[in-house]
């Protein structure tokens, strides 16, 4: 859906964000349903500059996940901050409005600053996904449950969009590759690495309802033709495989066999010459991952682009060049040199914007997030296989190491589906440690 036909709808958002904040105060539940349902749209909208329709989603997210951290400090005796991985998130939010400063003396325009700054917002949706969900497994479930049906609409708007496309009658190889949407590639393999776990600790019903879970995101991180999300895959699948007894391993190992040679035969008969073509771009793509020089126009745009931030982090390697400051770049790609602020490799896009302090305590929060998901992932190997602890907690393990993977391809701080990552991540993994801390007795014994 494109910027116009959203407009459209304003007179309906509005008071639709006058609701979420109602709701927020009554029912955080709802208002954070609510916000779950709708990111399909809202990670999905790319207008240029900062449209009107941009401005309403970003004040609908970013307004009220603020007052609820200010409702919940005030009204309440909830403590927010209960680890260091909670202190640091903070911190790194104090110290980014610092920034503001750096930007405005390297002459960026302060609205343009706060429209990407306002994204590090995003990262408090972390506090109440972990305090309102996170009080029991039954809790945990409506999440999962929500952020499940979010995630395959997600998919299937993917899918759609590559489906346009492709209808306009494409038929050679760079025309199957450039009508690929890789935005939300990652999102696919997180759906993918939970529900596959998942699908060894449900019943009968849940076990059909997650096959079609990973098969519609499995089809959608495939047309994303992203090489670092299909080798995370493989290189993090043998993190759930350790957890999973060998009769579930033989059955994991034959049924994505199965399925991956089903959908190329039903591709085949669909359409032999579509399926030749893509066999041909997925055998480029992996070949030219060979070739560091004159091969991967890809890979050496992001060498220079990131060689041309290491030079201005050099310059200012304290404060940073400011949000949305832009550097001047060789494109392999389109070959032309070209301004613009975002950077691929994400280390060096924060530190190269934020500067190395600020941009380190977010690394810091990164890696103790990352440790508590390996400290969960341990201590729920006994849980009962039914213990939906137990299943989160081991696809966030596996989630984790390609999250490290991708931040070195992807600017995923500059995006808003990235920020949106980092909250659920964080919320899940503080949630099925806080579930195995508290009542490891109970979650052992669940049929």
């Amino acid at each position: 859906m494109n910027t116009i036909n959203i407009e459209l709808l304003l007179p309906f958002l509005i008071p639709c964000l006058i609701a979420v904040c109602y709701a927020m105060m009554r029912s955080p539940k709802v208002w954070l349903g609510i916000s779950i349902l709708c990111l399909p749209l809202f990670l999905q909208l790319s207008g240029e500059g900062l449209s009107v329709t941009e401005l309403v989603f970003g004040v609908f997210y970013t307004i009220p996940v603020v007052i609820w951290i200010v409702w919940t400090w005030a009204t309440t005796n909830t403590n927010l901050i209960r680890w260091w991985g909670d202190f640091f998130i903070f911190l790194f939010l104090a110290l980014s409005i610092l920034n503001l400063l750096v930007a405005v003396l390297n002459d960026v325009d302060p609205i343009s600053w706060l429209s990407e700054w306002s994204l590090f917002f995003l990262l408090l949706y972390y506090f109440p996904l972990r305090e309102v969900f996170g009080r029991s497994e039954r809790d945990f479930k409506q999440m999962l449950t929500v952020s499940a049906v979010s995630g395959l609409l997600m998919a299937l708007s993917s899918l759609y969009m590559y489906k346009q496309k492709m209808s306009m009658g494409f038929a050679f190889a760079y025309q199957v590759w450039s009508s690929r949407s890789v935005l939300l590639g990652p999102v696919f393999l997180l759906v993918i690495f939970i529900a596959l776990v998942m699908l060894f600790h449900s019943n009968f019903r849940g076990k059909l309802l997650l096959t079609g879970l990973i098969v519609v995101n499995s089809l959608a991180l495939f047309l994303t033709f992203t090489r670092t999300l299909w080798i995370s895959f493989f290189l993090c699948l043998p993190i759930i495989m350790m957890q999973l007894r060998p009769r579930q391993n033989l059955k994991l190992m034959v049924t994505m066999v199965g399925m991956a040679g089903l959908a190329s035969a039903g591709m085949y008969v669909y359409n032999p010459r579509l399926t030749t073509i893509v066999s041909r771009v997925v055998q480029n793509r992996f070949l030219s991952s060979t070739q560091l020089s004159g091969g991967d126009g890809s890979f050496e745009t992001r060498l220079v682009e990131a060689k041309s931030a290491i030079t201005l982090i050099k310059r200012y390697p304290l404060g940073g060049s400011g949000l949305r400051k832009q550097f001047l770049s060789w494109t392999f790609t389109d070959n032309y040199h070209g301004y613009h602020s975002f950077v691929h490799i994400g280390y060096v896009g924060l530190v190269y914007k934020l500067g190395f302090p600020t941009a380190i305590i977010f690394f810091i929060c990164i890696g103790l997030f990352f440790v508590r998901a390996f400290v969960t992932y341990w201590k729920t190997r006994n849980f009962s296989n039914r213990s939906v602890t137990k299943a989160v907690s081991i696809g966030i393990a596996a989630f984790m190491p390609s999250l490290l993977i991708i931040l070195f391809m992807a600017g995923f701080f500059d995006e808003r589906y990235g920020e949106i990552m980092f909250a659920f991540v964080f919320a899940c993994t503080s949630i099925t440690y806080e579930l195995a801390m508290r009542a490891p007795t109970e979650l052992q014994t669940i049929q």
